[in-house]
């Protein structure tokens, strides 16, 4: 059953922004769900595993009438000419059930350990390279271009400015096309390739300095005022670059 409210890509990226921790390990323990989804689970009050009617039913547990939650989901129509289905979008569906909305066989709750993430697996499988920093002034943290990446070595904070250059790339900002644009709408740009690196911070629970982020985030906002449209690429860019470093596991 599909739901007829929008998905509010603001309330999802204020909320984001102030959760504490990693939520993969609590939500993901059954099934694995985009970083979004897992946001979109915090808003409506889950804090348990989370599943569809299908995936409980398998591990022995009956969802409950009336209790299903919303989960995002991605929209799809078939090519009359092609017969091929393409994308168009997001859409709201009331399809998962958090573990304390079933009944049935008591499973092992205790919080599921993400796989391991690396920068190198991550950049290897986005097709992105961390090049020799070359730029002249030692006051630039780093730079992207193109598919590439470049980090000042006496950086202050290297793995924020990894991600926020690595952002950069994965959102489409440095490709020859977009140049013109960058330069026009600098501070949308900047503010997504902030978001995604602060968010990464925060979901692999690395150390860095939180209010310096939020304030390089508010600066860049002075002037604009991101749309849902501006902040839905943030979440794609956070569960590609997650996705991208996790080391596969076998079942």
């Amino acid at each position: 059953m599909a739901n007829t409210e929008t998905i509010k890509y603001t309330e999802l990226l204020n909320t984001a922004l102030t959760l504490k921790g990693s939520m993969g390990n609590t939500f993901n323990k059954f099934y694995n769900y985009s970083f979004a989804n897992q946001v979109f689970f915090m808003q409506q009050g889950l804090t348990e595993p989370v599943a569809n009617y299908n995936v409980w039913k398998k591990l022995g547990r009956f969802a409950q009438a009336g209790t299903a939650k919303l989960v995002i989901t991605p929209s799809l129509y078939k090519d009359k000419a092609t017969g091929e289905e393409v994308f168009y979008g997001f859409r709201l569906k009331k399809a998962v059930f958090g573990y304390s909305d079933t009944v049935g066989d008591e499973l092992d709750l205790s919080a599921v350990a993400c796989a391991g993430w690396e920068l190198n697996r991550a950049l290897e499988a986005l097709e992105i390279k961390l090049v020799d920093f070359a730029n002249t002034n030692g006051n630039i943290q780093g730079y992207s271009f193109e598919r590439n990446i470049a980090i000042n070595p006496v950086v202050a904070e290297l793995l924020p400015t990894t991600f926020h250059e690595l952002a950069h790339v994965v959102l489409g900002h440095t490709t020859k096309e977009k140049a013109e644009e960058y330069k026009t709408h600098r501070g949308i740009k900047e503010f997504q390739a902030e978001a995604v690196s602060y968010l990464l911070m925060k979901e692999l629970e690395e150390p860095f300095n939180e209010s310096e982020s939020r304030a390089y985030i508010q600066n860049w906002l002075k002037q604009y005022t991101p749309t849902d449209k501006d902040i839905s690429p943030i979440f794609t860019a956070v569960n590609k670059i997650l996705k991208a470093g996790r080391e596969t596991v076998e079942a």
